[in-house]
């Protein structure tokens, strides 16, 4: 339930109105959750007319004889008065409404019942309920983002392994850790934690929860793997690295290792693999391939160091490049100058603009102090003037044969940026990483990419799936 889609007929520019009140929200694997986006307010006062007026518009929007109406003081715990009650006791005496003092589920309830007959259909909404007033929360208070997604993925993977152990091995399934860890990053999901708009104190509650479901749902990870990992005879192998893949579908990937020095790492046919060592951290790096879904590939360790393989990666100066693309990095600001596509003939960035460029805006709430109090900077967003930031360094870090990486730094005020290239061998992909030391009031940091072809739409990831978002202009 909620009544802030409406927001968008008032805050959006153009206005683009939210057409339902009831509906069904489609999850991208296709199941389905009852929605009441409310008529008025989730602060009505208790007037006949409001009343009249809103069950007016459930009837011709959606052939509903059936009203959820919101009333109170709102925000802040003040809740319905007294005197709303008193009149809506009143109201419901004279008897020109069935009016009833009841729960919100009891309103779903009879929805699905009207539903399930089939006298009225309710409409399906297969997209994100997304609400652009408040699009800050996407980014606000980001440690608190990161840790979330972690911790999911954390629990995710400690599920599917502990099924397989549980399932193949007869290893007991931890059931109620899990739902145990589960409930208390659900907790943390709540408005106003999530989204970043909470006080401090929340958040150094939070962060605490965070690290529990790490460190309890990383030892629930570690028992199954390590059960699983026991019943894989590795006897005629020697030495041997299991590479483990927790998504469903049979991938090739880069695989990062702690702790491996002067080793080679060989297929299981024979094939000797090309390691790298990361140039800041000293883990071994390497690329596994066709490791199975929901399995695992074995990899022979030989203590000894083979010469430099060879591989499809070339580097010259900043050019990098593999067998299908060929990254272009200028020398003096570290943005792309060109991404170019070796298999198709195209270049992918305009020529004027390039890419993976640095801009920070000015994100102050109109009207000075005062506005800055009420405009609601946690939630919102003000984009104003933007400002390139200085670049301090721009240096080649490694050069394969699995990867070749530029590192750039730049700064801006008292923050610090570094940025990551990297090319991997045989991989028609270019990865970016950022890491920010932000130390700024009221600015919005925001890194972009200027197409040299026009794209009607954009792909990204969500929560337990992906999305694809159209160009505001798209009509």
């Amino acid at each position: 339930m909620t009544h802030k889609l409406k927001w968008q007929v008032e805050r959006n520019k153009p206005p683009i109105p939210f057409p339902h009140h009831v509906f069904w929200w489609q999850s991208p694997d296709g199941s389905r959750v009852l929605a009441y986006h409310t008529v008025g307010s989730y602060s009505e006062d208790v007037d006949e007319r409001r009343i009249a007026e809103q069950l007016e518009v459930m009837k011709s929007r959606h052939g509903l004889n059936l009203l959820m109406y919101l009333y109170g003081r709102g925000d802040h715990g003040g809740g319905p008065t007294e005197e709303m009650v008193i009149r809506a006791g009143r109201i419901a005496e004279k008897g020109v409404f069935d009016l009833k003092f009841a729960k919100a589920i009891e309103f779903f309830e009879e929805v699905e019942k009207i539903a399930s007959s089939q006298s009225v259909k309710v409409p399906v909404v297969n997209d994100e309920l997304y609400v652009k007033t408040h699009r800050g929360t996407y980014t606000t208070e980001a440690a608190v983002k990161v840790s979330n997604r972690r911790c999911e993925n954390l629990l995710l993977n400690a599920e599917r392994f502990s099924i397989l152990a549980s399932s193949l091995l007869g290893a007991p399934y931890p059931s109620e850790e899990l739902r145990r860890l589960w409930e208390l990053l659900l907790l943390n999901q709540v408005h106003d934690n999530l989204d970043g708009t909470s006080i401090e104190q929340a958040y150094q509650d939070g962060m605490l929860d965070y690290l529990k479901i790490r460190l309890d749902g990383g030892r629930l990870l570690k028992e199954a793997i390590r059960a699983i990992a026991s019943r894989i005879d590795t006897s005629k192998l020697g030495r041997t690295l299991l590479v483990f893949n927790p998504l469903p579908w049979t991938r090739s990937g880069v695989v990062e290792v702690e702790g491996l020095k002067d080793v080679s790492i060989i297929d299981l046919d024979g094939t000797p693999l090309p390691v790298q060592y990361d140039s800041e951290t000293g883990n071994l790096i390497f690329i596994a391939h066709q490791v199975p879904g929901l399995g695992y590939k074995a990899y022979i360790l030989k203590k000894e160091t083979l010469t430099k393989a060879e591989t499809d990666l070339k580097v010259e100066g900043l050019i990098l490049e593999n067998s299908f693309l060929r990254v272009v990095v200028d020398e003096s600001t570290g943005n792309l100058v060109s991404i170019y596509d070796k298999v198709n003939g195209f270049e992918l960035l305009d020529p004027e603009r390039g890419g993976n460029f640095l801009k920070l805006f000015v994100d102050r709430p109109p009207g000075g102090f005062v506005g800055a109090l009420i405009g609601e900077p946690a939630w919102n967003i003000y984009l104003g003037p933007a400002d390139d930031p200085q670049t301090t360094s721009v240096k080649l870090i490694e050069e394969g044969p699995v990867r070749a990486r530029v590192k750039v730094e730049k700064r801006f005020g008292t923050s610090r940026f570094t940025m990551y290239i990297s090319l991997y061998a045989y991989t028609p992909r270019v990865d970016f990483e950022v890491k920010a030391f932000w130390n700024e009031e009221y600015r919005f940091a925001k890194i972009g990419f200027a197409p040299s072809f026009k794209a009607p739409y954009a792909t990204y990831e969500i929560a337990y799936g992906a999305i694809q978002r159209y160009a505001h202009t798209l009509r």
